[in-house]
């Protein structure tokens, strides 16, 4: 999980705030912490380097268990929350399972909603000794922040032929390896007019007063494509990666999905609408 909120006073965190606190002000913070949809206590953990044995993970908040009927476990039915890896697309590949693009609306847009709504079946059962439930799902959800986790640290994930549901009106389903371009592989002629998720490393970003936009420019210079920020945008993007300029996401990894346009003056562009729709994550190979 990417976010928590405190209990007293229903304070919401993400973990990149909480790494940027001294360690007592973690520890008095410690025991406050819960899951956003649940009473259960969210546990921090801090970034992680990559090594020859393990990769390496972003700061990050978990709860071992989650309350019964908390919407992370029972609405959104990811039966292999804590689990990493290429394991894990081998399973969902097994079952032939369909990953949704979850996203969760802020307070100011409403209510809680997900692509996903209410899919299929979802079998529960208990053991005799009333302990943890078992469930079976053929939907496994995923929000922007992880799906760009699993893009950069899963070999396998981005080449997946795992079908995806995309967080568009029509709720479009395609192979993974085509729902998720690289900002420097798109294509105007293969990718507008449907919904992908564009990813990779940004580069510098130039502000055009006029639009009140910021851009960031991939590709060769005839037939560029490029990232659109507007301006309004921008103080959700800085609170919630933590950043001070948005300058500062140059150099790091941006997810956004969209549907990518062609401008009035003939640029291929894609436009970060909402931050519900993005995820970041910093490039720590540097």
């Amino acid at each position: 999980m990417d976010k928590a909120k405190d209990r007293r006073d229903g304070r919401e965190y993400t973990a990149h705030e909480v790494a940027q606190l001294s360690r007592a002000q973690r520890q008095a913070l410690k025991a406050h912490l819960c899951c956003l949809y649940c009473p259960a206590t969210a546990h921090f953990r801090s970034a992680s380097r990559s090594s020859p044995s393990r990769r390496g993970k972003v700061e990050h908040f978990y709860c071992l268990p989650h309350g019964d009927e908390c919407d992370i476990t029972r609405r959104y039915a990811d039966p292999w929350e804590t689990e990493e890896g290429d394991l894990t697309v081998t399973r969902w590949e097994q079952r032939d399972a369909t990953l949704i693009v979850r996203i969760a609306m802020s307070p100011e847009a409403g209510s809680d909603e997900s692509s996903a709504g209410s899919e299929g079946t979802e079998s529960e059962s208990r053991s005799q000794g009333g302990g943890d439930r078992t469930r079976s799902s053929n939907f496994v959800s995923r929000g922007p922040q992880k799906l760009l986790e699993q893009l950069v640290e899963w070999p396998s994930f981005k080449t997946s032929s795992l079908t995806i549901r995309m967080p568009d009106p029509d709720r479009t389903e395609m192979a993974v390896h085509d729902a998720f371009v690289r900002f420097e592989s798109a294509e105007l002629e293969r990718h507008t007019a449907t919904w992908h998720g564009f990813w990779g490393i940004v580069r510098p970003l130039s502000y055009w007063a006029l639009g009140e936009t910021y851009f960031s420019n991939f590709g060769v210079p005839n037939s560029s494509f490029r990232i659109a920020i507007h301006r309004n945008q921008v103080p959700s993007i800085l609170s919630r990666y933590g950043l001070s300029r948005i300058e500062d996401l140059v150099g790091h990894y941006l997810l956004l999905f969209d549907n990518a346009r062609e401008s009035t003056s003939g640029r291929f562009m894609a436009d970060v609408n909402s931050i519900e729709y993005t995820g970041f994550l910093r490039n720590n190979e540097d």
